[in-house]
């Protein structure tokens, strides 16, 4: 079977930025915790799940649409450290210049969109394993037929299936928006219905199925298992906890300019030594030696 991977890099490079010590610097005493760990994390992914193609996105500085329907959007996160966006040039770098690899965006969207669709591209293509590398849970609704997310953990990733993720979160992986809508979700500043957490939104949506059934249903007649209060809370909410879906659904539609995959087998081992020796990286460079050895790893060719 062919296995896809999809790098969410943003969230990759933050993940990386506060699990590897600060302390970590090159030759000039610049800092390199963020590069080292965005590294090792991929070459964990190549190492466990042996990918036959990659495809990596990342955000854009513009705001997206979703800012544009509600200007609180993502507001309570705090400032990117200055010393992780010292390192991105030469995480990107590395990516474009070294793997060969184009980082794919897009304003106006998020990397989240772009991965989802990608992923959408192949769904329901037996012969084909899309992971969807990140440990953002967003990413989750993605999952279904022959969509996983692969999330990086110690000492081996987690691999989310539909099953895993209803039985982390309580509903399956298509409900994760209508969940959101209801229970809010505090990493984008979504705050849901308020009053309704986890507890009930699972309950509403284990009785209703989705969000539109729940307002459609409720606003009629109340329902045994749904408290008074609770169904007051949700009728006296509707437009909140519709842009709230919205806000919460990964796009699958996304124009991407210079769409392409990359063949893990063309990424020359030379060029990915050039640059971890550049940062002396040796533990790196005695892990990319396993990685990258195969035979078919002697050219580099253009698939698009």
């Amino acid at each position: 079977m062919k296995k896809i991977l999809l790098l969410d890099l943003p969230n990759i490079f933050y993940r990386a930025f506060f699990a590897v010590p600060q302390h970590f610097s090159d030759r000039d005493g610049k800092p390199t915790n963020a590069i080292f760990g965005t590294i090792s994390i991929l070459f964990s992914f190549l190492e466990s799940e042996k990918p036959d193609q990659i495809f990596v996105a990342r955000d854009c500085r513009e705001k997206t649409f979703r800012h544009q329907e509600n200007e609180n959007y993502k507001q309570n996160r705090e400032k990117t450290p200055d010393k992780l966006l010292e390192q991105l040039p030469r995480i990107f770098d590395f990516f474009e210049n070294f793997l060969k690899i184009p980082i794919l965006k897009q304003p106006g969207f998020e990397a989240d969109d772009i991965l989802g669709t990608i992923a959408e591209k192949f769904r329901g293509k037996n012969e084909t394993e899309i992971l969807v590398a990140s440990a953002d849970h967003d990413l989750f609704q993605l999952i279904g037929d022959n969509i996983f997310c692969l999330v990086p953990a110690r000492p081996n990733n987690k691999k989310f299936g539909k099953q895993q993720v209803e039985e982390k979160i309580g509903v399956s992986p298509k409900l994760i928006p209508d969940f959101k809508s209801l229970a809010g979700d505090n990493s984008d500043n979504l705050s849901g219905v308020p009053g309704i957490g986890p507890q009930f939104a699972r309950k509403i949506l284990h009785n209703f199925d989705n969000l539109e059934n729940a307002l459609g249903k409720l606003e009629r007649n109340p329902h045994p298992e749904i408290p008074e209060k609770i169904r007051q809370k949700l009728i006296n909410n509707q437009e909140l906890a519709t842009q709230t879906k919205k806000l919460a659904t990964i796009l699958r539609d996304v124009p991407i300019a210079n769409f392409s995959e990359k063949k893990i087998t063309e990424i020359l081992l030379s060029d990915v030594l050039d640059f971890l020796q550049t940062i002396n990286f040796h533990s790196l460079s005695s892990r990319a030696k396993k990685i990258f050895s195969g035979p078919e790893n002697q050219e580099q060719t253009t698939l698009f």
